[in-house]
């Protein structure tokens, strides 16, 4: 076997056998030829996850016509609710986790008029 260096890794190398064929011992280790598809691949990612985090960052804005957090609370607690565990702003409205007749339940609530518009139990 011919120990080749690797142009990317400086410290790394790959070895080829007598036949030609590549056998790289590390998974990070790539060719001149595979370059542009692992920077294709890396672009993406990147781009993906950016997405990802800007989309989900936007969504989770209470609107400025919102009920307060603590009325929704307090309504909810009017409702049955002796905990409340999580309540976040998320697809346009309050979604949040609480205890009820000793249940974990999830609930959604109506950002404007506090009314449940759903709940089910946790799980």
């Amino acid at each position: 076997m011919q120990e080749v260096a690797n142009p990317l890794f400086a410290s790394l190398s790959i070895s080829i056998s007598n036949d030609g064929a590549r056998v790289a011992p590390f998974a990070c280790v790539s060719t001149e030829k595979e370059r542009p598809l692992s920077r294709l691949k890396a672009v993406l990612c990147t781009v993906t996850l950016t997405a990802a985090f800007a989309s989900h960052a936007l969504a989770d804005v209470p609107g400025p016509d919102w009920l307060p957090m603590e009325q929704v609370i307090a309504k909810l607690k009017e409702s049955g609710y002796s905990a409340i565990h999580a309540l976040e702003a998320d697809d346009g409205r309050w979604e949040g986790e609480g205890m009820k007749n000793g249940r974990v339940m999830d609930f959604a609530v109506d950002p404007r008029s506090g009314v449940l518009v759903y709940e089910r139990l946790d799980g």
